[in-house]
């Protein structure tokens, strides 16, 4: 038996009751102009992010700029203090 899964025994001859349909109301929850608003704010999310990604992306650069330098610093002070 897998995890999270129980058996269920159903027992024979027990007639259950048909389900009854419950209606389904269509409705509007916003209006046209909540909605444009609210595709609005999710744009403006969106462009937000994609600024926050290309930070994040100089950071990233940066640190391997940095890292590179501090290989290179270690090796040449490896190099100096093998003479």
């Amino acid at each position: 038996m897998r995890a999270g899964n129980l058996p269920v025994e159903q027992e024979t001859g027990v007639e259950t009751e048909s389900p009854t349909q419950v209606p389904v109301v269509q409705r509007r929850v916003y209006g046209s102009r909540e909605a444009e608003q609210a595709w609005n704010r999710r744009r403006a999310d969106l462009e937000a992010l994609d600024n926050v990604a290309e930070e994040l992306s100089e950071v990233d650069r940066r640190i391997d700029e940095l890292n590179r330098r501090a290989a290179e610093l270690a090796s040449a002070d490896l190099t100096i203090g093998n003479l």
